[in-house]
């Protein structure tokens, strides 16, 4: 849900590249709580500055070595960073 009221928490879920049998697969075979959290990204967009942050308590992963509120690997910032200006720049990623 993308909200027009700035007040609002805007949230959404994106997937960049699910194919159909993995989409199949999904639904036959769906993720675990754990699973499905490690399959989480978290950012924010501020379309007055065209910033994307990158903190966000489920980004906490000790397990996968982000053991911080921020995504620490650069690959993973940049892939999130991508699909968020794609979707909210105007393309511009």
């Amino acid at each position: 849900m993308v909200s027009k009221d700035r007040s609002a928490s805007t949230e959404l879920a994106v997937d960049a590249g699910v194919s159909p049998e993995m989409l199949v697969h999904l639904l036959h075979h769906p993720p675990s709580p754990i699973q499905l959290h490690e399959m989480l990204e978290a950012a924010d967009w501020y379309p007055e500055t065209r910033t994307v942050t990158f903190g966000a308590l489920i980004n906490i992963r000790p397990r996968q070595n982000n053991r911080s509120m921020e995504i620490q690997d650069p690959g993973v910032r940049m892939r999130v960073e991508r699909v968020i200006r794609t979707l909210f720049d105007e393309g511009k990623a």
